[in-house]
């Protein structure tokens, strides 16, 4: 099977506070934190930062920290919904940057994309296909924001986490429990429009509209059950979980989380107060940050959870070992 060998992230340079939106939006600093939990988030800076630089960066110190190198990666999978163009891919673009040969794709899932990523990744090593693989989660939503739009511009920043996977023969090694799920007729409720597309009536939004009260309900509803729905698969207790790694969209969502599934609040990891909403990178930067504090032990238990756009959801369960 696999394990996760190194982690990596990138964060752009500019910080947005919530006291620099207070400057021209109706809010303040505890209006926001009180409902969020967000305190800051990172926006891309001018033209030197994108999804693919900020996917790069990530990458590249995922492998540094595998001790990897371009040679030794069979594969790239980037998990994005804000690509900087539409052909070729993202893992493309991040592979020929890095000097990567071998197969390349994106996975648009939204915010839940790198779980999914994750969920295809363990089928390759299921197959026994690859040696190492490299899943990237970046999303540069800022460049689909309406800056005016309290409702949205509070909650997402920018950024990229990596990981690189390596097959091993640990039989404690892969994923324990799996669970992707989604409805398509909550479509609307978040969604970013295209009004160059000839279907889409002239006028139509081009930003990211979303309506907050429903995106919140179908979360807490929807995280629960597939949560419960992998432990109960893997024949795992609430209990047993040493980390919750959930999607980082609102702290009020982790903590409902929690207290639904009798899961202790402090096992579930948090880094939103500085980051925000950051889509499918939120969880792998998340995963990297508490990598980087050597807070994770060998046969540690960890439940990664995402959930977005589609709508779409997932759970994916592991252990986490060291790179020996």
């Amino acid at each position: 099977m696999f394990y996760i060998s190194g982690t990596g992230k990138a964060i752009p340079s500019q910080i947005v506070t919530n006291n620099d939106l207070a400057l021209y939006l109706d809010t303040n600093d505890e209006w926001i934190t009180s409902r969020t939990g967000i305190k800051e988030r990172r926006i891309l800076k001018d033209h030197t930062e994108n999804t693919v630089t900020l996917s790069a960066g990530a990458a590249l110190e995922a492998m540094k920290n595998a001790n990897l190198s371009a040679k030794d990666i069979d594969c790239v999978i980037v998990a994005t919904a804000s690509p900087i163009q539409p052909i070729p891919s993202t893992a493309n673009l991040v592979a020929e940057m890095l000097g990567i040969h071998g197969p390349a794709f994106d996975i648009n899932a939204a915010c839940s994309g790198f779980v999914y990523g994750l969920s295809v990744a363990g089928g390759f090593f299921a197959q026994n296909m690859y040696e190492n693989i490299l899943l990237i989660g970046a999303d540069s939503l800022s460049t689909y924001i309406d800056k005016h739009d309290r409702s949205t511009v509070i909650l997402f920043g920018d950024g990229a986490g990596a990981v690189t996977l390596s097959a091993t023969e640990n039989p404690q090694a892969g994923l324990l429990g799996i669970d992707l799920s989604g409805d398509s007729s909550l479509a609307p409720i978040l969604e970013v429009r295209n009004n160059n597309h000839p279907e889409i009536e002239e006028n139509a939004e081009s930003h990211l509209t979303m309506n907050g009260r429903e995106v919140f309900k179908v979360a807490v509803r929807s995280v629960e059950k597939s949560i419960a729905t992998t432990l109960d698969s893997a024949n795992i207790k609430g209990q047993d979980v040493d980390w919750l790694l959930l999607h980082q969209a609102n702290v009020r969502i982790i903590d409902a989380i929690c207290e639904r599934l009798d899961i202790d609040r402090e096992k579930a990891l948090t880094n939103i107060e500085k980051y925000g909403n950051t889509s499918a990178a939120s969880i792998p930067i998340l995963l990297a940050e508490v990598a980087e504090q050597n807070r994770f032990k060998d046969g540690d238990l960890l439940v990664f959870c995402g959930f977005g756009a589609g709508m779409t959801w997932g759970t994916c369960i592991l252990r986490w070992f060291e790179n020996k």
